[in-house]
């Protein structure tokens, strides 16, 4: 294939592009920095500022700084990391459907996580929340291990429309199955 020089720099980013991307991330940054920071004030006590950076620079023991380092700092720490998870999660499956658009619906892995904790709640009643998360996370990752096996048969191997397919189908499957739990359980629906 022949292409031009002109069509070829059409194709690469060009450095102007590179450059808002840059001054992008480096906004979204600091971004989430100042917002952290605002993170730390806000809560059922008043603490300013000059508070937080005490408590965590110069620490002393008194309530509010143990409200900042106990209660406060670990929310915010588990908010970033959580949202770094999403993010990767997000940016994993939209390579591998090469979709924008791609979510854990179109993978049936929020059907399949349906389905187990609706299940669950039929066969053994109520549980406990955490009982739930867990159930939720395995029904979930039974349906990703599920769509990724039917995405990957056949000749060619796993390409995305297959996958997206197979999720599809899947979803569809366990989202009938869940409906079908309800309609015949009243206690279940509740």
């Amino acid at each position: 294939m022949n292409i031009s020089q002109p069509h070829l720099q059409q194709l690469l980013p060009s450095k102007r592009s590179h450059s808002f991307r840059l001054l992008g991330l480096i906004v979204g940054v600091l971004l989430l920095v100042v917002c952290s920071l605002i993170s730390l004030t806000l809560g059922a006590a008043d603490i300013s500022p000059d508070v937080v950076w005490r408590a965590l620079f110069a620490f002393d023991g008194s309530t509010n700084h143990l409200i900042i380092t106990t209660v406060r700092l670990p929310r915010v720490l588990i908010a970033l990391a959580v949202g770094a998870a999403l993010a990767v999660a997000g940016s994993l499956m939209q390579g591998l459907t090469r979709n924008a658009l791609a979510d854990p619906g179109i993978l049936g892995i929020s059907a399949g996580a349906a389905l187990a904790v609706v299940g669950s709640t039929f066969f053994w009643g109520s549980l406990s929340v955490q009982s739930y998360t867990w159930i939720a996370f395995a029904g979930g990752a039974i349906a990703a291990v599920v769509v990724y096996t039917l995405g990957s048969i056949g000749r060619s191997g796993m390409t995305p429309l297959k996958l997206i397919l197979a999720g599809a189908v899947l979803s569809y499957l366990m989202s009938a199955l869940t409906t079908g739990i309800l309609i015949l359980s009243q206690r279940t629906l509740e």
